[in-house]
């Protein structure tokens, strides 16, 4: 079979072409340098096929496939590629134009093309580049280059680029020797920067090459480089760049050892302390020992006490109750401290790390100063629910009325539900608190409840500002098991919050149906819900229409809500929905049988609090179920009059709305004015402030 036959037959190519899609995703797909790169059934039957006829498919693939066919590892289809006439300079760049960089995003162009060598380790390429287009040999575009090579672990690149880098570029005007150290300085800071690249990816073949070239460990991101590898546990890597650092190493060492501790990295530490790592007393943020102790390494914790045994007290950088609302006292917010100070033994007892408690405890080396601080270690115990460290503090002496930011052992652990927690510091001797069953409801653990309910815990007591008691706190939180224990237990039903606001409010307002069936069950008034500053009472449900709940009318309506409730000024529920706007009330109401041209005290209908509160969707939806738009108030007013009265929305759209559906403009009022005459005087007054305006 000829060239010619092969390039002269579309049929034949086409039978070629599944034949070089197979060998693309072979040399994709295959580990270079593999021995059984070529043990496929695919790659077996390809390397069937006659010789002539695997140069002739191999002739269709673009130079990058060639690149990684000869890398996958077949000396006979590498020696069969060396064959095949190359393709020229020009026609390889525009093989790889379609391409995309893995790293960076390019366009077009050479710069282009070079990354993608610098990624596949096309050394060759690399090299014709760099010859042909003398303006990429710059930092800038090299830097980027040796960070492609790097992140796709292609040494040779990493080697050819590093010589390339340019150290002393023409400038006629600058002083030779300032001219070399700017650049040199300039050349260090790209190593530099691929220093951190290497070490990042645990390449610890680049460092070596890059300390050769002049990158600093002790520099800045010397520095961070060796962070991130100790961070991440490469002792390799932080070892070679460790052993470097020349001036100060102990204290530039300090900052690295925190970090491998933290991850918890024995053998980074290790190789830390060998090479000096200091160990400072900082209080301004945790040191190594504390944050291998909140990690749970105990290993390494152990490390570090043999290096320095002596513990201090630092500012955690923890926020306990981030997210949390936590009732207190007035007694207990007054007093708070929230300048939080922890030693190792907080730590470890944030981290639930029962063993490095006891270590500290039984080598006593908990601080002795500030025993403010140090006594909060139990209410820190309680918090985290460890109730073998609870038990363990409390065997040792410390103090079970302790706070910590002004809360007690008991208010903590009932906050989070911890029954047994609370079980130990009862029998220890710690008193209930006025808030800990408000805590205990929020929390929803009905043991917890229970407990505090049989220790004398007082259920009518309120919190301290919203005056919320455990049952209002309960069904807020969607508690209903709570909710039952403490109506069992004689919580009232009709106690109201700094608002006004009784539990079957809150049950209502956070769509709890299962709360609602209980507080009914136990008496509440669903005619009396809530009480506003003014004095007016407010029934259930009013309640589910303000708060947009239309679907719990019914079952309001089951539990005997009277749907023809008089509130202020006579207002039905209809009216209030129709104040409201909201359709799915209104037509809960009226399928339930309300009065859809009921009356309120000033005699006005649902349809004159629609147009007055500028409700356009209710009024349509009134003037639809047949509602009277010419009826009149005790003013002598139509629903017409309301709308240029609304103080809420524009009043010519309400207005026009009702003209449209027959509503007489020109009808007057007790007052002998008419609709349109009040619409003229809200327009004329609007054009009066613009002018004042202006």
């Amino acid at each position: 079979m000829t060239s010619r036959a092969i390039d002269g037959s579309r049929k034949e190519k086409g039978g070629h072409a599944s034949l070089i899609g197979t060998l693309k995703r072979l040399t994709l797909s295959t580990d270079r340098g593999s021995k059984n790169t070529f043990k496929t059934p695919a790659a077996m039957g390809f390397l069937s096929l006659p010789a002539d006829t695997i140069k002739h498919i191999v002739s269709y693939l673009t130079v990058l496939d060639r690149f990684r066919l000869k890398l996958a590892g077949n000396h006979f289809l590498a020696a069969l590629i060396s064959t095949v006439s190359r393709a020229s300079f020009q026609t390889c760049l525009a093989q790889l134009e379609p391409l995309t960089s893995k790293c960076w995003y390019m366009n077009t162009g050479p710069e282009k093309a070079l990354h993608i060598a610098c990624e596949e380790g096309y050394d060759a390429l690399v090299h014709k580049l760099l010859l042909a287009n003398p303006h990429l040999i710059s930092l800038t575009c090299l830097e980027k280059c040796l960070t492609a090579a790097i992140v796709c672990h292609q040494e040779s690149v990493v080697r050819m680029l590093l010589v390339r880098l340019p150290t002393e570029p023409f400038l006629e005007f600058l002083d030779k020797i300032r001219l070399r150290r700017i650049w040199y300085m300039t050349k260090t800071t790209v190593v530099e920067n691929i220093l951190e690249q290497a070490a990042v990816r645990n390449c610890e073949w680049a460092i070596p090459l890059l300390l050769k070239h002049g990158a600093r460990p002790s520099s800045r991101r010397g520095i961070q480089a060796l962070s991130a590898a100790a961070s991440a546990g490469y002792e390799e890597v932080v070892a070679m760049l460790s052993k470097r650092i020349l001036w100060s190493r102990g204290s530039k060492l300090s900052g690295i050892l925190i970090k491998a501790a933290q991850g918890g990295h024995e053998g980074t530490v290790k190789i830390l302390l060998d090479r000096g790592a200091e160990m400072p007393h900082d209080p301004s943020f945790p040191g190594a020992k504390h944050l291998a102790a909140k990690g749970g390494h105990e290993n390494i914790f152990k490390l570090l006490v043999l290096k320095d045994r002596e513990d201090y007290f630092v500012n955690p950088r923890i926020h306990l109750d981030k997210g949390v609302h936590m009732y207190s006292s007035r007694a207990q917010v007054r007093s708070a401290q929230h300048d939080l100070k922890w030693c190792a033994l907080h730590f470890a007892i944030y981290g639930r790390n029962f063993n490095i408690v006891k270590l500290l405890l039984e080598r006593d080396m908990v601080p002795q100063h500030h025993a403010q601080h140090r006594a909060t270690a139990l209410p820190l115990a309680s918090k985290r629910g460890c109730t073998d460290i609870v038990k363990l503090l409390l065997e040792t002496g410390f103090d079970v009325s302790a706070p910590l930011q002004g809360r007690s052992a008991i208010q903590l652990a009932a906050m989070y539900g911890y029954a047994e927690v609370i079980a130990l510091l009862l029998d220890a001797g710690a008193a209930v608190g006025s808030c800990d069953l408000l805590n205990a409801a929020c929390s929803g653990s009905v043991a917890v409840v229970s407990l505090l309910l049989d220790k004398g815990a007082d259920i009518q007591e309120k919190a301290y500002i919203s005056e919320e008691t455990a049952l209002h706190v309960a069904v807020r939180h969607h508690h209903p098991e709570v909710v039952r224990v403490l109506l069992k237990s004689g919580a009232k039903t009709d106690v109201m919050d700094h608002y006004g606001y009784t539990p079957l409010a809150f049950a209502i307002g956070h769509n709890q149906e299962k709360c609602i069936n209980l507080l009914v069950e136990y008496g509440a008034d669903i005619e009396f819900v809530s009480l506003n500053r003014t004095g007016r009472r407010g029934n259930a449900l009013c309640c589910a229409i303000e708060s947009n709940k239309a679907h719990l009318i019914p079952l309001l309506l089951q539990h005997g809500a009277n749907i023809e409730a008089e509130g202020y000024e006579g207002k039905r529920p209809f009216h209030r929905a129709a104040m409201q706007g909201n359709i799915a009330a209104l037509e809960a109401l009226l399928t339930s049988g309300a009065d859809k041209n009921a009356r309120d005290a000033l005699q006005q209908t649902a349809l004159h609090h629609a147009s007055l509160e500028g409700a356009t969707d209710a009024i349509r939806a009134l003037l639809r179920w047949g509602l009277d738009i010419h009826a009149r108030d005790e003013y002598g007013q139509t629903p017409l009059h309301k709308a240029p009265l609304s103080p809420y929305a524009d009043s010519s759209t309400v207005y026009n709305l009702l003209v449209s559906h027959g509503a007489d403009p020109e009808a007057k009022d007790n007052g002998g004015k008419s609709a349109s005459s009040y619409l003229a005087d809200r327009r004329e007054a609007y054009y009066d402030r613009l002018t004042r305006g202006q």
